[in-house]
């Protein structure tokens, strides 16, 4: 199966078991998207206590911060903007 996306999802829990059913239950009943598949992967994963934590929460800010750029950017080309009128 192809991924079609992946999230960076900040959450609050009692225990690692605890954040996974957040998110199982967040994706099961948002109507903003829909999955057939959620994978929440341990490796990928950590407490806000843990050194990896401050690196990779910098790294998914930067990297949305260029998709909304590149999102602004697109809306400003000419070609697009002739298209909406």
């Amino acid at each position: 199966m192809k991924k079609i996306a992946e999230h960076a999802i900040l959450l609050s829990g009692e225990s690692y078991e605890s954040c996974c059913e957040q998110v199982r239950a967040y994706f099961k009943t948002t109507s903003l998207v829909l999955y057939h598949v959620v994978e929440i992967r341990k490796d990928r994963s950590c407490p806000a206590t843990d050194f990896p934590f401050s690196a990779t929460l910098e790294r998914v800010q930067d990297k949305n911060r260029k998709r909304i750029k590149d999102l602004i950017n697109d809306l400003k080309n000419p070609v697009l903007q002739q298209l909406t009128i």
